[in-house]
């Protein structure tokens, strides 16, 4: 990082002195013969010139002489806190649920969705993923080679649709890496696939 700054402040000067600040021999500067004081233009404030209205004069009384300050009422205080974000973390607004919401469209998230949002899903994920030891259950796995540290998915053995009373067993979970879990087609047909198994 210090190094990259070094070479930006080098590049910086180069440009300046070659490009910008090229003073040529016999040129004369920009303040020569104003001795410090800038000469007055068409908007300088000139002798014998009134104030604008709203300049402060003298004798003038400033509009918060003897005042310290606004104190906010308690009940104030109370709704700016309840207002606020953070007092609303994990709990539920109930002027904001569901039906009362104004982005409500008749509760149309999928079960599978509902669920993975809920904290027993994320514990039965871990469980899932601390018995499986944190690897790949799919023998000689060509995209992850059964590596510890890779990214993983836990899988529903018996589908959610047709068993979700087995959302959070642990047996019913097992651990696949993402790659092998979303190329290996395991979703495609899967309600077909075990209904015929149960009919055999």
């Amino acid at each position: 990082m210090c190094l990259r700054v070094f070479i930006l402040k080098k590049i910086v000067k180069y440009i300046i002195v070659n490009f910008i600040m090229v003073f040529t021999k016999g040129q004369k500067s920009w303040n020569k013969g104003t001795k410090g004081i800038m000469k007055p233009n068409k908007t300088s404030f000139k002798k014998g010139d009134t104030a604008p209205r709203t300049a402060f004069k003298k004798g003038m009384i400033p509009w918060n002489k003897g005042k310290k300050g606004f104190k906010i009422p308690k009940e104030t205080k109370i709704k700016i806190r309840k207002n606020h974000s953070r007092y609303w973390l994990g709990k539920k607004r109930p002027k904001m649920s569901k039906e009362k919401h104004p982005n409500w469209k008749g509760g149309i998230t999928p079960l599978s969705t509902a669920l993975k949002q809920t904290s027993n899903y994320k514990i039965w994920r871990e469980l899932v993923f601390l018995r499986d030891n944190f690897t790949c259950q799919n023998p000689n796995c060509e995209f992850c080679d059964n590596k510890i540290g890779a990214m993983f998915h836990p899988h529903h053995i018996k589908p959610l649709s047709l068993f979700p009373e087995l959302a959070f067993d642990i047996n019913n979970g097992i651990t696949y890496c993402a790659e092998y879990h979303l190329k290996s087609k395991l979703h495609r047909g899967l309600k077909c696939r075990f209904l015929s198994n149960q009919v055999d």
